[in-house]
C-alpha cells in the first residue's frame, strides 16, 4: 500500500523556547514550512500555537487543611501553611492583562504587573506567604518597592511587612485579591498632597513640598473657611472644622507640631506658627492680634535655631539646634505661650509672649509635651526632668503641695534612650523608651494607661508613682494619651487605655467599662511608622509609604472622611487621595 502524502503531517511540541519534531513525512513544502516556523519571531503563532505574551488560563491546585504550595506565572507563588484552610479549595495564580481593581492606581507607581490570586475573598485562618516578581529597572535608586493588594472599594493598600528577596516581593496576607508591586507615587512640590511624612494633632506635612494640611476641629485655623457644625457640648462655642484634609497657605517646613487650634513648624533656620490670638503661641511673633491662616515667624533669641519642636495645649517648646549660630544655646530648652500651670518652666506663671529658656542648668537631647506639662531627657545620661501640671502624677511620685505643680524642672526618676522620639507625651501621660526597647509610662491611669492590668477610679492620688514598665513588650516607638499605642518589636501596633468610640482600633466599639488595662493589637496587621492623637479619642497613623489611616471618634469630622458618618471607626480607615485634592485655602 502506498503511503499517503498529507499536506501537513508534522507534529510540533512546544516546550518553552525549544521545538521538537516527533514525527514527520512529507514533501519539500513541509520542510520549508517547518523552517519558517523555526526562524520567524512569531513562530508559535505561525505554527498554530498561541502568543506566549498572552495571559494563560491558570491551572488550579486543590489545597486542603494540610496546606501546600501553589506556583504561578513568572515564579509567582503562594505558600499555605497547615491549618490556614479548613476545606479543600482550588487555588490558582494568573497574570491577567487587566485586574479589578485596576493596577496601578494614581497614588502608586507600578514596578511590574499585578497577579490575581484566586478565589477572591478567600480568608485564611492564619497568614499565607505570597511571592510576586517585580522589575528592578522600574524602581528608582534609593526606593524600596512594596507589595499592594486590591480592596473591594477600588483602592490598593500596602501589604504590611513586605520584604524584598532578589527580584521578588514577599508578604504575609490573610485573604486573596490582586497583588501588585510598586511604590508611592511622588507628589509634586507645588501640587495637591497625596502622601504625608509627619503627623501632629490632625495636621500633616506633605512628603515633598513640606506644606501642611489639617482636618477636623482646628479652631482659629479653620475659622471663616471651614464648616460650622453647631455647638460643642463640652465647650458651648460654635466649632469650625475642616471636613476633609485641607491645605493651609503654602510654607515648606521640615517638621510640624500642633496644639489646640494652632500649628507650628520649622524650616532650616526659622520657626513659624499659625493660629489666632487665643492660641497664645503666635503671640511670640510680636503680633498679638495674629490673623488666622497666616504663618507668623516666631521671634527667637539672637543666635538660636530650634529643633525637636513640641506642643502642649496652648504652649510650645523646642531645643537649641546644633546649627545655632550661638553654640552656647545648643541643647537648651526654650518655651513660649500660655503659662497657667508653669508650662514654660521659667519659675513663674507669667504668660510668655517672648521665647525664653527654661530654668535649668542642664542641656537636653530630646523632649516631649502633654496637654499641660513637658519633659526633657538630659544630654549624655538620658535622665528625665519634667515641669508643669502634676495633678495626675505627670511630674512626681507624690503630690507637690496645694497647687500640685512645678514651674521649674524636677527629676522624674527615669533614664531613657536620649534619641529623639524616645520620650513621648500627650494629655496627662508620658512614656520613655530604654535602649533595649522596654517602655516605662506614668501619669493618669483612669483608663488603665499604665498597662499594669488595673485601672484607677478617678482618685488623683492613685496616679502618683514612679514610671512603670509596660510588661510583656518591647517597642520601637510609643504614643501616649488617654488611649496609648505603641509599635512593638514585632512591627505590629498595640493599644490600651481608653476603650470607647473604637479608640483601640481592634474592631471593638468599646469594652464593658470603657477601659483596657493591657495592650491589644490594632486590626489589619498594618506596619505604621508614626502616629498622632485625635482630639476626641483615637489615633491617626502613617505607614512607611506615607499613607494615613485613622480610627476612633469621628466627632467634628476628625477622621478626615469628608462625612460626619460613621460616627466612629473601630478599625483603621484610609484617608484616600481623593479627599486630599479638593480644598486648598487661599
Amino acid at each position: 500500500m502506498q503511503p499517503v502524502h498529507n499536506p501537513v503531517i508534522a507534529r510540533v511540541n512546544v516546550d518553552g523556547p525549544s521545538v521538537r519534531l516527533r514525527h514527520w513525512r512529507g514533501t519539500r513544502t513541509v520542510l520549508l514550512w517547518l523552517a519558517a516556523c523555526l526562524v520567524l519571531p512569531l513562530w508559535v503563532a505561525a505554527c498554530g500555537g498561541s502568543d506566549s505574551s498572552a495571559p494563560a488560563t491558570p491551572i488550579a491546585t486543590t489545597i486542603g487543611a494540610a496546606g501546600g504550595t501553589v506556583n504561578g506565572p513568572d515564579a509567582s507563588q503562594v505558600i499555605i501553611p497547615a491549618g490556614a484552610l479548613t476545606a479543600d479549595t482550588a487555588i490558582a495564580i494568573a497574570k491577567p492583562s487587566t485586574t479589578t481593581p485596576s493596577f496601578p492606581p494614581p497614588n502608586i507607581t507600578a514596578a511590574g504587573v499585578a497577579y490575581e490570586f484566586t478565589p477572591h475573598g478567600t480568608t485564611f485562618a492564619q497568614p499565607v506567604t505570597i511571592r510576586v516578581p517585580f522589575d528592578p529597572t522600574l524602581v528608582p535608586a534609593g526606593v524600596t518597592p512594596k507589595l499592594y493588594h486590591g480592596l473591594s472599594d477600588g483602592t490598593y493598600v500596602e501589604v504590611p511587612g513586605t520584604t524584598v528577596d532578589g527580584n521578588f516581593l514577599v508578604g504575609n496576607v490573610t485573604s486573596f485579591s490582586p497583588f501588585g508591586p510598586g511604590y508611592p507615587t511622588p507628589t509634586s512640590p507645588t501640587g495637591n498632597a497625596l502622601l504625608f511624612s509627619e503627623l501632629s494633632d490632625q495636621c500633616a506635612r506633605e512628603s515633598l513640598s513640606g506644606n501642611v494640611w489639617c482636618w477636623g476641629d482646628q479652631g482659629d485655623i479653620a475659622y471663616g473657611t471651614g464648616l460650622t457644625v453647631g455647638t460643642d457640648t463640652v465647650n458651648p462655642n460654635y466649632v469650625t472644622v475642616f471636613s476633609e484634609p485641607t491645605a493651609l497657605p503654602p510654607k515648606s517646613l521640615t517638621s510640624i507640631v500642633g496644639g489646640n487650634g494652632w500649628v507650628c513648624g520649622l524650616d532650616v533656620v526659622d520657626t513659624w506658627c499659625m493660629g489666632g490670638p487665643g492660641s497664645y503661641v503666635t503671640n511670640a511673633s510680636g503680633n498679638t492680634a495674629a490673623p488666622p491662616r497666616q504663618w507668623m515667624k516666631i521671634v527667637l533669641p539672637t543666635g538660636v535655631v530650634l529643633t525637636n519642636l513640641v506642643g502642649g495645649g496652648y504652649f510650645a517648646c523646642g531645643i537649641g539646634a546644633a546649627n545655632s549660630p550661638d553654640q552656647t544655646t545648643v541643647g537648651q530648652v526654650y518655651c513660649w505661650g500660655n503659662n497657667l500651670r508653669g508650662y514654660l518652666g521659667r519659675g513663674n506663671l507669667a504668660d510668655g509672649n517672648v521665647v525664653l529658656p527654661i530654668t535649668s542648668i542642664y542641656k537636653y537631647a530630646t523632649m516631649a509635651a502633654g496637654a499641660n506639662f513637658a519633659c526633657a531627657a538630659r544630654v549624655g545620661t538620658g535622665e528625665v526632668d519634667c515641669w508643669g501640671e502634676n495633678a495626675w502624677g505627670q511630674l512626681a511620685a507624690h503630690s507637690l503641695g496645694a497647687f500640685d505643680m512645678s514651674s521649674t524642672p524636677i527629676p522624674r526618676n527615669l533614664t531613657v534612650d536620649p534619641r529623639q522620639g524616645a520620650l513621648m507625651a500627650a494629655d496627662s501621660n508620658a512614656c520613655g523608651l530604654k535602649t533595649d526597647g522596654t517602655a516605662y509610662c506614668w501619669g493618669d491611669n483612669f483608663y488603665g494607661q499604665w498597662a499594669s492590668g488595673t485601672a484607677g477610679t478617678g482618685n488623683a492620688g492613685q496616679n502618683y508613682r514612679d514610671p512603670g514598665l509596660v510588661p510583656g513588650f518591647t517597642f520601637k516607638s510609643i504614643w501616649p494619651g488617654q488611649t496609648m499605642c505603641g509599635i512593638a518589636s514585632d512591627n505590629l501596633t498595640y493599644c490600651w487605655g481608653e476603650a470607647t468610640d473604637g479608640s483601640l482600633g481592634n474592631g471593638l466599639d468599646r469594652t464593658a467599662d470603657g477601659k483596657q488595662t493591657t495592650p491589644v493589637a490594632v486590626s489589619g496587621g498594618f506596619l505604621f511608622a508614626s502616629m498622632s492623637n485625635l482630639q476626641y479619642g483615637g489615633k491617626c497613623a502613617r505607614t512607611p509609604g506615607n499613607e494615613v489611616y485613622c480610627w476612633g471618634s469621628n466627632r467634628f469630622y476628625n477622621l478626615g472622611l469628608d462625612s460626619a458618618t460613621p460616627a466612629i471607626s473601630n478599625v483603621p480607615v484610609h484617608i484616600k487621595n481623593t479627599y486630599l485634592t479638593r480644598q486648598v485655602l487661599p
